[in-house]
């Protein structure tokens, strides 16, 4: 039978390989390490990666937040109002979160 030799790319930090060839992560995604069969992998919640081509990811601020695969953080929901109990805060991957 005949041999078919496929050739795997080596790609840089920042870019994942496919069908041979390299491309870089898209934005909410991240790869650190080069190297041959890589794949980007989502932000955290809490973090994210805008652009393209991204080697980690970054964390929000403060009375923000991101869910994983993030491309940029979001702004807290207000703080609860009179005759409202919060049942989550913000922070991290999630928005607070308010209840009658």
């Amino acid at each position: 039978s005949d041999r078919v030799c496929v050739t795997i790319p080596y790609c840089s930090a920042g870019q994942y390989s496919s069908g041979g060839s390299c491309y870089s992560c898209p934005s909410g995604t991240y790869n650190p390490s080069a190297g041959v069969g890589v794949q980007c992998s989502a932000c955290s919640g809490g973090k994210y990666a805008s652009g393209t081509r991204n080697t980690g990811c970054s964390s929000c601020g403060g009375n923000q937040w991101a869910p994983s695969g993030s491309s940029s953080c979001r702004t807290c929901s207000p703080s609860c109002g009179s005759g409202q109990e919060q049942t989550r805060s913000c922070g991290g991957g999630s928005d607070r979160v308010c209840v009658t």
